[in-house]
């Protein structure tokens, strides 16, 4: 996931923005709180490959919009989760031996 933060942000928000990565399980996420002016922040989660700061940012944005318009008593954030692929675990065979008693 490429994070490049240029031009993000108004008076409305981004209040926070949190970037996650765990290598060892293949995560890289970006979750963007927009506005909590209205109550704690509620949104959807975008999982593709290609996600951007700046797509999730505008998804966040898109739910505050949302939220207040519909007189929700939310704010609004949006994660977004680019997968990668894990190391490949190597499984251990089970043998199916039934137990007799």
């Amino acid at each position: 996931m490429s994070v490049v933060a240029r031009g993000i942000g108004d008076e409305l928000g981004p209040a926070k923005i949190l970037i996650l990565r765990e290598p060892r399980v293949g995560l890289e996420a970006v979750v963007v709180v927009d506005n909590v002016a209205c109550g704690p922040a509620i949104g959807g989660v975008r999982m593709a490959p290609d996600v951007t700061l700046e797509e999730v940012c505008r998804l966040a944005r898109a739910m505050t919009f949302k939220n207040a318009a519909a007189g929700l008593p939310h704010g609004a954030a949006s994660p977004g989760s680019s997968p990668t692929q894990p190391a490949r675990r190597r499984r251990r065979r089970r043998s199916s031996v039934p137990l007799r008693g």
